[in-house]
């Protein structure tokens, strides 16, 4: 008995996935205000589902169906290091490549919960997709952009993303630290992102 639930263990743990699950709510509040950090958007849909899309002109996601098989032949050509974001109709496709890109090595996967037939956010025509040879481009880049100015021996910042940040500097490197979730992201003193992390 004591094995089989060290064997029931050890496949639970083993089974768990390691993607992340992303609310649509969190989703559409990136694509309308902007995300913390760049991602390529996948529709796993199948072709006759997709009549219109998630995104506006700012987000535009790539169609790469699970069942039809174009997903498996096509994720390839997706650096492992992006941040890949998955919706499908009702979030079981979207999981399942999610599993798939977890398997092949990927860092950084999200699927959405509740999939399209729940979503609220902003809608697109399909004639809006990025077709699949623009891949690695992102379908929305995270505008981290940020103005350095020195006043009286302060330093001054404000980031097009609207960060409400504590900063720290020291000569050419300055370190913010957003106080709403708690990134950080160092920048050298012209506005170029050097690291972020979460």
């Amino acid at each position: 008995m004591r094995y089989f639930f060290l064997i029931m263990c050890i496949f639970f743990v083993q089974s768990a996935p390691a993607y992340h699950a992303l609310s649509a709510d969190t989703l559409s509040a990136w694509i309308t205000g902007g995300p913390p950090f760049s991602f390529i958007l996948i529709d796993v849909r199948d072709t006759s589902e997709v009549d219109t899309v998630m995104g506006n002109a700012a987000c535009r996601p790539y169609h790469m169906s699970l069942n039809q098989g174009v997903f498996a032949a096509n994720y390839s050509l997706i650096p492992k290091t992006s941040n890949v974001i998955l919706y499908c109709r009702s979030g079981g496709r979207s999981a399942q490549a999610a599993t798939m890109l977890d398997g092949a090595g990927f860092a950084s996967v999200y699927s959405m919960s509740g999939g399209f037939s729940l979503w609220t956010g902003p809608k697109q025509p399909r004639a809006n997709l990025l077709p699949i040879s623009d891949l690695p481009e992102n379908s929305m880049t995270a505008n981290t952009s940020v103005a350095f100015s020195r006043t009286a021996g302060h330093l001054k910042t404000e980031t097009s993303t609207g960060m409400t940040c504590h900063f720290t500097g020291h000569r050419s490197i300055i370190r913010l630290v957003d106080l709403k979730n708690g990134s950080t992201q160092i920048f050298d003193t012209k506005g170029k992102i050097l690291k972020f992390c979460w």
